[in-house]
């Protein structure tokens, strides 16, 4: 599906060159009979069909119209209509119409701002039961969403009070329960609408087991990840220390951190990130070094197993040994170079140290030669 004519729109509704045909008659309508005129669905629709819009366009309108409520949409929202509420709009148009949710999204954009409500439209992520999907959506204006964002994190220190609260006594259970329910219904509409926000405040209630949800680092990782793709500083900068400081070492992972660390408003974060970043960057230069020794000790192993002459390793005794040590350790050098080429920030010590084993024991048996 094409999603340029989103860029052609956005901001332009609904009176200029931008907006869509069926926006500009409808806006031509309301402003003709007044707002009240979707008190009339018939009278509506029946201007409409004297349009020249397309057959499918009139088509869709009217079902929407008959069978949805977006009629009581439009009598009672304001310009600050909430995103729960636009979402609330489009599901029951997708519903009562049977229409795809895309199709429901644009008839549904088309009525709302004609009536000069405004918010953009976008493809990114939402989350839907409990799955995150990339799907064209409504998003309300920054001013709208920053209110329910600060609801939301209001909710969620009330919550984390409760807690505190309820450890010293001070509140009960059931105190507890209703500020998790309350936060947690917050954050999810914020992920409902495609809000990033949302997605980093539902990573950490999965990160820690807040809010009532268990302790599942794997989704606190996938909505960590999709904030941070949508650009939310807090969410790349919580992850940059996640890879950072794992605790396990085959777990830690420096090129996730620098991924992450390097993202937009990550360092502005504190001088913890910063000097995380200083750390990472000068493995990449240990990491050049490391490589050195590796081939060097390559080399003089293969050195060695050619020339050497006598004890042991002469005739087919020598080529009997000598020669799978060296396959051993080119092939060493070879997974060092692919590996720090996908990784090029984490440690490959390790590899260096195989290379030390493979020469230690080739250089022991040479001297029982």
């Amino acid at each position: 599906m094409d999603f340029s004519f989103i860029k052609n729109t956005v901001g332009k509704y609904p009176k200029e060159e931008g907006a869509s045909p069926l926006s500009r008659e409808l806006q031509s309508i309301v402003s003709k009979l007044g707002p009240e005129v979707f008190d009339n669905k018939d009278l509506v629709i029946g201007e409409i069909e004297k349009t020249e819009l397309d057959e499918k366009t009139k088509s869709q309108f009217a079902l929407v119209l008959k069978c949805s409520n977006i009629a009581d949409y439009v009598r009672n929202s304001k310009s600050d209509m909430s995103v729960v509420d636009l979402d609330n709009a489009i599901h029951n148009v997708a519903e009562s119409t049977g229409l795809t949710h895309d199709a429901a999204l644009t008839v549904t954009v088309d009525v709302l701002y004609a009536f000069g409500l405004r918010f953009e439209v976008e493809f990114s992520p939402v989350l839907a039961d409990g799955k995150i999907e990339k799907r064209l959506h409504a998003a309300m204006p920054s001013s709208a969403a920053e209110r329910e964002i600060k609801d939301a994190h209001v909710l969620y220190d009330l919550y984390k009070k409760s807690v505190d609260d309820a450890a010293e006594g001070n509140a009960d259970e059931e105190t507890v329960k209703k500020s998790a329910e309350e936060a947690i219904n917050a954050i999810n509409n914020l992920c409902s609408c495609g809000i990033s926000e949302g997605f980093y405040l539902l990573g950490l209630c999965h990160y820690y087991g807040d809010c009532g949800t268990a302790v599942d680092k794997e989704a606190s990782l996938t909505f960590m990840s999709c904030a941070s793709d949508m650009g939310n500083a807090k969410a790349a900068s919580f992850l940059g220390n996640l890879y950072y400081c794992e605790d396990n070492p085959r777990l830690r992972d420096y090129t996730a951190a620098h991924y992450y660390f390097t993202r937009p408003g990550a360092l502005a974060m504190g001088k913890t990130e910063q000097n995380a970043l200083k750390d990472i960057s000068m493995q990449r230069a240990a990491n050049r070094l490391t490589l050195l020794f590796s081939v060097i000790l390559a080399v003089m192993t293969a050195v060695f197993a050619v020339y050497f002459r006598s004890g042991i390793f002469s005739g087919s005794s020598r080529l009997g040994v000598g020669i799978p040590v060296v396959i051993l350790s080119i092939l060493t050098v070879a997974a060092e170079v692919v590996y720090n080429r996908r990784k090029p920030f984490n440690n490959i010590r390790p590899f260096m140290f195989v290379q030390l084993f493979l020469w230690a024991v080739y250089a022991f048996l040479l001297v029982l030669a």
